[in-house]
């Protein structure tokens, strides 16, 4: 309720209510992780209500944009066009919107923060509240294609996160190295003493540190951050072995290529999997569908599929 409530007060321009709106449901809800975020960003923003009405607006409106919160930024835009805002910073900041709207995917900026304040929580929240099971699920499919002697392989973990992933391919690694855009998650990884090595990066643009030949390359609920997957499929190719495999998780989409779904991820059809693999050097190995995780008690659908580099 009071999620609602501070969502609809972001929506009329009550700033202060909200903050305190929002305070009141990561309390009650210490998971609520969209709430954190928009609380983030209303503390980030303290002290600009001192500024007029439409300059405000502007300005909270460009802070959303910088967390990633399309929502929360057509919302404050809407408020400063009805404040009187200058019609030369409207257009920069609705260009803003549209260029954010049609992203091919999710700002770094936003990614970063969203898991370093979920880090955590994280594992609590996605193996005991909402039943994620992206890194079994991999496991599973992946098991009858590698070799039955453990140990042998370099794998690479993207988006490694607290290391679930880790823990579940842990026994067919020779070496095993995780990278992460989360300095918080990376941390819980490293606790648990499964990596050979961690690295902070986007995995679109992997350090030189990060060449691999790798045999595996995992990524398990992480490509819903990305839309458009041409570069990431081509970044997988150049640093795996001929044979080697790409193998992750992803929410499905029956229809466009790939969308914007819930929560700013999103969704990919079988289809444009299938395209990217065959344009950037790949066999198709497994491609079903799959539960990856629940969402509000319902479950999400995905796809998981392995690739493997020709």
């Amino acid at each position: 309720m009071h999620a609602v409530l501070g969502i609809i007060q972001i929506e009329l321009g009550m700033y202060d209510k909200a903050a305190d709106s929002l305070k009141k449901a990561t309390a009650g809800d210490p998971f609520d992780i969209a709430s954190k975020q928009r609380l983030s960003v209303l503390v980030k923003a303290e002290g600009i209500a001192s500024r007029t009405e439409a300059h405000l607006h502007l300005q909270m409106a460009r802070r959303w944009l910088e967390a990633g919160l399309l929502d929360c930024a057509i919302a404050a835009a809407i408020l400063a066009a009805r404040s009187g805002a200058p019609s030369h910073q409207l257009e920069r900041l609705n260009a803003e919107i549209e260029a954010l709207k049609t992203a091919p995917r999710s700002p770094a900026t936003y990614i970063r923060s969203q898991f370093d304040q979920f880090a955590s929580s994280y594992d609590e929240t996605l193996v005991g509240r909402l039943g994620y099971a992206a890194p079994a699920i991999l496991r599973q499919l992946a098991a009858p294609l590698l070799p039955a002697a453990r140990g042998t392989q370099r794998i690479l973990d993207l988006g490694c996160g607290t290391g679930l992933a880790g823990i579940a391919f842990k026994d067919f690694a020779k070496h095993l190295t995780g990278v992460d855009l989360s300095l918080q998650m990376l941390a819980k990884a490293r606790e648990r003493g499964v990596y050979d090595m961690l690295v902070e990066a986007d995995i679109e643009a992997l350090p030189q540190t990060v060449n691999g030949p790798f045999d595996l390359i995992v990524a398990a609920d992480v490509v819903v951050y990305l839309g458009d997957l041409t570069r990431i499929f081509k970044t997988a190719r150049t640093r795996l072995q001929a044979g080697g495999y790409w193998m992750f998780t992803c929410e499905r989409s029956d229809g466009e290529a790939f969308r914007r779904g819930t929560s700013d991820r999103f969704c990919h059809s079988a289809p444009y999997l299938q395209r990217c693999a065959e344009e950037d050097g790949f066999s198709v190995e497994t491609l079903v569908e799959c539960v990856p995780r629940h969402e509000k008690g319902a479950p999400v659908a995905g796809l998981a599929g392995i690739f493997r580099a020709k």
